[in-house]
């Protein structure tokens, strides 16, 4: 880990000239080519890409979440974007570059952790805010210093994305020989349509909004309209299937879909056990493409490993689900290594 011992404090406002972002109003909503970031936690806090090329800010900034759930997020952007009215723009006044942006945002992000979705960090105390930097000889922040640090830890993190595909590729060489067949309605239902939301319904809101999308979980943005499929004691989870992609991920959280997306509700609440089924269950679902999924993955045979009274192994996927999840940490935590 890094010593801190000899770090100096900075105010934002003196490293910093603090912009707010921009109110995309609906008639903004086109769809473009521009990255428009707000409030998500995912995606580098892009949501979408518009078309409206006014208001642009130039790539080498960062922008800080300074309200919503993701208040205290801290991106560096290496393209020119649209930043939403939720967020703060931060124009370097010394020589930033992407190294030194990807060591700045934990730190940012350890800075904003007092500020709560109740107490906005907002312009005025984001210029006040100090946060504490590595120092040269002379006192003056060592941009050198963090620059090759996080060469170094991305170096690392390569090796280990790349350790941690190798173990994927390998854990599913299981023998499978004695398993049962099972029905995908043995463990989802699939719930009827609700409200299908499209691009101009993404915004500045908290309720995230899946899609057939395969990264950030699915999701694909954040609406203020109410969620359709609500979290509760009797619903603590959902999937959504994504029927373009074959995506499949677990909603912990009340949620709105776009088109495309098949919503089901399970009995199953332990995750390492459902995670185990879904994967077993996607992997038989032929690949047909940009077409839909569904009309074949409804009608796939689920294979799991079964007792000897034939029922499901409920113990043998939870504890071979615990081993892959402890090695897929134990890889990623070299990212979280000091050098």
């Amino acid at each position: 880990m890094i010593d801190t011992s000899a770090w100096k404090e900075f105010r934002v406002g003196d490293l910093f000239e603090v912009l707010k972002g921009s109110r995309l109003t609906k008639d903004d909503k086109s769809e473009g080519s521009i990255n428009f970031v707000s409030t998500s936690i995912y995606n580098n806090g892009v949501i979408n890409k518009i078309g409206n090329t006014e208001h642009i800010h130039p790539s080498n900034t960062m922008v800080v979440v300074y309200d919503g759930h993701a208040t205290g997020r801290a991106y560096y952007q290496d393209e020119p974007y649209w930043a939403s009215d939720s967020v703060n723009v931060l124009y370097p006044k010394f020589q930033l570059n992407k190294y030194i942006g990807l060591f700045l945002v934990p730190i940012f992000e350890k800075a904003g952790e007092k500020f709560v979705y109740t107490d906005k960090w907002n312009q005025e105390k984001m210029i006040k805010t100090s946060i504490y930097l590595p120092i040269t000889s002379t006192g003056h922040p060592d941009w050198d210093y963090m620059e090759s640090y996080m060469k170094a830890v991305m170096e690392k993190s390569e090796k280990s994305l790349e350790n941690l595909k190798k173990a994927d590729d390998t854990k599913h060489l299981i023998d499978m020989s004695g398993w049962g067949e099972f029905s995908v309605l043995d463990f989802f239902e699939v719930l009827k349509g609700k409200n299908k939301l499209s691009n101009v319904d993404i915004d500045d809101g908290d309720t995230p909004v899946y899609s057939s999308n395969s990264t950030n979980g699915g999701i694909f943005g954040y609406t203020t309209k109410e969620p359709d499929y609500v979290i509760d004691d009797e619903n603590p989870l959902y999937i959504t299937f994504g029927d373009h992609t074959k995506a499949i991920n677990i909603a912990e959280e009340s949620f709105c879909v776009m088109d495309n997306v098949k919503v089901l509700s399970t009995k199953l609440r332990n995750q390492n056990v459902l995670r185990f089924i879904m994967t077993s269950w996607i992997r038989n679902v032929p690949d047909l493409g940009y077409a839909r999924h569904w009309a074949e993955a409804e009608k796939t045979v689920i294979y799991l490993p079964i007792t000897s009274t034939g029922e499901p192994d409920w113990q043998y996927m939870e504890d071979y689900m615990k081993s892959i999840m402890d090695k897929s940490e134990q890889i990623i935590s070299d990212l979280q290594i000091g050098v």
